[in-house]
């Protein structure tokens, strides 16, 4: 399964709730997509589906992630799993493009767009802003 076919499985997946589609693309945005490859333990692949398994992405926040990836991996497990995340650390690991990307998946998962309330627009430059 190459990337593209994990990205797009996991958009159907996460289509019509903001906070899952949110969660999807900050995996699909950051990072160069690395969070959202089919060699992830949280992507669960079976047959012509694919979804995130919030529980693994929760548990997996235990490693040594650090900086962009310990805070995309934190918002993306309270967007799907509803716990609570360290502001703090939100703001304070990530480089100023993860931020924005934090940003605007926070702003989506709020629908903000919808409402025509540009609160915060995902970037168009920065990491990984190609949507397949």
């Amino acid at each position: 399964m190459t990337d593209e076919t994990t990205h797009s499985g996991l958009r159907r997946w996460a289509a019509g709730f903001y906070p899952k589609e949110a969660a999807v693309e900050l995996l699909i945005r950051a990072l160069d997509g690395r969070l959202a490859s089919p060699g992830c333990l949280w992507i669960v692949t079976e047959g012509n589906d694919t979804w995130i398994d919030p529980s693994v992405i929760a548990l997996d926040l235990t490693t040594d992630a650090t900086g962009n990836e310990a805070a995309v991996r934190e918002v993306v497990s309270s967007l799907l799993h509803g716990g609570p995340v360290d502001l703090y650390d939100i703001v304070t690991r990530p480089d100023r493009d993860h931020l924005a990307l934090i940003l605007a998946a926070l702003a989506h998962a709020g629908d903000w767009q919808r409402h025509g309330d540009a609160l915060y627009t995902w970037p168009t430059t920065g990491p990984q802003t190609t949507v397949h």
